[in-house]
């Protein structure tokens, strides 16, 4: 079992010994809101994983450790520092 790889506000980790037992038995996971995704990484690996979110950074976080794992760890990769500016700098105002 993996821990979250962020902190995250709101997030499900301290939560996770009660939610994951109650997860139906399943070989598909999809989540949708990730955020620090401490569910996803928490759990037994089902077949076929989803993990998805509203914020394109952190997704392509994941992207980063997923397929650059050794990359992202030795070089600090774009995505990794874009989550290291103040959160008023993340958002995008339209306009």
């Amino acid at each position: 079992m993996a821990m979250p790889i962020i902190p995250w506000i709101g997030g499900k980790r301290r939560l996770a010994d009660v939610l994951i037992p109650r997860f139906p038995a399943h070989s598909c996971y999809v989540e949708v809101f990730a955020g620090a995704a401490a569910l996803f990484f928490m759990r037994p690996p089902a077949a076929v994983e989803v993990l998805n979110d509203v914020n394109d950074e952190l997704v392509n976080l994941y992207r980063v450790v997923q397929h650059h794992l050794e990359e992202s760890h030795t070089d600090r990769h774009p995505a990794c520092s874009a989550l290291l500016l103040p959160p008023a700098e993340l958002i995008r105002w339209p306009g």
